[in-house]
């Protein structure tokens, strides 16, 4: 429908509506940028306590099977590495669970309110959306009624002599001469 364009709709807005557009596309991209980090933050501490736990596994089993092997070597004498391993072991099975704990505490307090800002922002983009359909049809509808309005005046000046005041150039002089059609 003519009139109803983008162009003719980015010129009826708002120039400080179209700068709050322009930013909140801004803000979407980097809400997205900050979530995709968050996530592979939130990501690596978690896999740092499943490997700081199986390297506890791991250093564990060495030490049990070094102070086997050393007491058949060695004898009584035997079992010191071992124990260390062993320790060593359970020291680092035993951070497993708080830097677990750590992730989801980051998960809770540094990805989620970027996930909620985000969520917010692609609301208001809905909202944008819908507000521009909204104008379109506005748009759509007064190019529509302007036609009308036109089509009727010419109609109305080509049947009535005296109403030229419309600045249409028409067949005033005939009477009854029909301008073309109805409205409508």
């Amino acid at each position: 429908v003519a009139g109803a364009g983008v162009e003719t709709m980015l010129m009826e807005e708002d120039p400080r509506y179209l700068e709050a557009t322009e930013y909140l596309l801004l803000l979407e991209e980097r809400l997205k940028k900050a979530v995709r980090a968050s996530d592979e933050i939130v990501s690596a501490v978690n896999t740092l306590g499943l490997i700081v736990g199986n390297f506890g596994e791991n250093a564990h089993i060495l030490g049990d099977c070094e102070e086997k092997g050393a007491k058949v070597l060695l004898g009584a004498e035997a079992g010191g590495l071992g124990q260390a391993f062993r320790q060593v072991g359970a020291a680092a099975s035993a951070l497993r669970a708080p830097t677990e704990a750590q992730a989801a505490r980051l998960a809770e307090a540094f990805r989620a309110p970027l996930k909620r800002g985000l969520c917010l922002v692609q609301a208001a983009k809905e909202t944008i959306d819908l507000r521009t359909d909204a104008l379109l049809k506005l748009q759509t509808a007064r190019a529509r009624c302007e036609q009308k309005r036109v089509k009727l005046e010419a109609a109305l000046s080509g049947t009535t002599p005296t109403s030229s005041s419309t600045g249409m150039s028409g067949s005033t002089g005939s009477i009854g001469g029909g301008g073309g059609g109805g409205g409508g």
